[in-house]
């Protein structure tokens, strides 16, 4: 996401900002699986839904396909997971969390190569690596290596 043109991480699901430079604090937004009564408890909460989310690469796949591997705004990373870290079904929740490294995903249209650079250069700001991939493979080559 770019805001006050400055390239930003966003998660894909909640809309949440990641802080360049610091760690993501978890905060309950309130979706629970188990009706709770609405009161202020720390993130993740095993009844709650609530956490930073993370998973291996085998439960990311759906994230690998199509949509987010040819989009050149979205990106893929290694997180370092502190704190409370439940684990669930789909992998983990956690209530902090700051990226390890990034990765910037191919893009097939005219123009993509100059923006996937411009996007790796962007998130510099978060003082982690970030490697541009080249295809496919490579982003499952890199990710599976971890």
């Amino acid at each position: 996401m770019r805001a006050e043109g400055v390239l930003k991480l966003v998660s894909v699901v909640k809309g949440v900002t990641w802080p360049a430079g610091e760690p993501l604090a978890a905060k309950c937004l309130g979706r629970r699986l188990i009706p709770l009564p609405r009161r202020r408890h720390p993130a993740p909460l095993g009844r709650c839904e609530c956490g930073i989310y993370a998973t291996d690469l085998a439960r990311a796949s759906q994230y690998l396909r199509d949509s987010i591997l040819f989009d050149v705004g979205r990106v893929l990373g290694r997180v370092a997971l502190w704190g409370t870290v439940v684990e669930c079904e789909r992998g983990f929740r956690a209530s902090h969390a700051y990226p390890t490294v990034l990765y910037v995903p191919p893009a097939p249209e005219s123009g993509a190569l100059r923006r996937a650079l411009e996007l790796a250069a962007g998130l510099e700001r978060y003082r982690v690596p970030v490697e541009l991939l080249s295809s496919r493979r490579r982003i499952t080559e890199s990710l599976a290596s971890l």
